[in-house]
């Protein structure tokens, strides 16, 4: 006995469903920031305040977690006086006290003096000279506990417009992904319900930078300090734009990566395909 075929089936009415997807955060510190990045940072330490602050910023991690031991501050105050030539009101001698004082809350107090009265000129020495923005980092790393990122920039409607357009006129010009995350972080620190469409930020940017990275842990890019430096730095503000939610106390910046409290409209988020 035969079969005997009631249906003819029309193979080019099929629909093949793609399997379902997975969000993934676009940079998440604990999947991006590697053992590699460590021994990386290992290797060029003579600087670690500054990049020390960077990861403590991007990972939680505190100094005692970085092997970072707190120093001797009179004598540390001293050796920096010496070196800036009793100038500890220079841009470059605010921000290492700024990083001291990420590490180790509460230090500001043995290099510097930083009254309200001073607080002004702090936030002058902490403007760009280029595309009007703040470096929000180094008014945070002195007074974390004090007021808010926005309240300590002064930040007004003005400031943000001028910041956004900064930030667009980046990506704009090509520029590497590095300038535009520049300023894209702080805006997040200054003004955290900044959609990232207004900043550009798109799942090209997040692609883009991902890959920049990886090519500078790879290659001589990072061989030195002078390459290390800036490479944390964008780990630093890379994980401070991705992050869910900013708050800050005493302890300084402290960053949440939560893919469910990420704002629904906010980017399109890489997928990551499961089969």
């Amino acid at each position: 006995m035969g079969i005997e075929l009631t249906k003819v089936l029309n193979v080019n009415s099929l629909v093949i469903e793609e399997p379902p997807q997975k969000q993934v955060l676009p940079f998440d510190p604990n999947r991006d920031i590697t053992e590699e990045d460590f021994e990386i940072w290992e290797t060029f330490r003579e600087a670690e305040e500054r990049t020390g602050a960077y990861l403590k910023i991007a990972t939680g991690k505190s100094a005692a977690d970085l092997n970072i031991t707190e120093p001797d501050w009179p004598e540390l105050r001293h050796r920096l006086k010496e070196a800036f030539w009793g100038n500890t009101r220079s841009t470059e001698y605010v921000r290492l006290v700024a990083e001291y004082n990420t590490l180790f809350p509460g230090a500001k107090k043995y290099l510097i003096t930083t009254n309200r009265k001073e607080q002004k000129y702090f936030l002058d020495l902490s403007k760009s000279n280029y595309l009007r923005w703040v470096d929000a980092f180094t008014m945070v790393g002195l007074f974390a506990n004090e007021e808010t990122p926005a309240q300590l920039v002064e930040a007004d409607e003005e400031l943000k417009q001028d910041m956004l357009r900064a930030c667009l006129k980046h990506k704009d010009a090509g520029d590497e992904t590095t300038e535009q995350l520049e300023v894209a972080a702080n805006i997040k620190l200054i003004f955290p319900e900044t959609a990232y469409e207004e900043m550009g930020v798109d799942a090209e940017f997040w692609q883009k930078l991902r890959t920049y990275l990886e090519k500078c842990r790879q290659t001589a890019e990072v061989s030195d300090f002078f390459g290390a430096e800036p490479y944390f730095r964008y780990l630093r503000n890379a994980a401070v734009l991705s992050a869910s939610k900013i708050t800050i106390d005493g302890e300084g910046i402290q960053l949440f990566h939560n893919l469910r409290q990420m704002p629904e409209k906010s980017m399109q988020l890489p997928h990551e395909r499961s089969f």
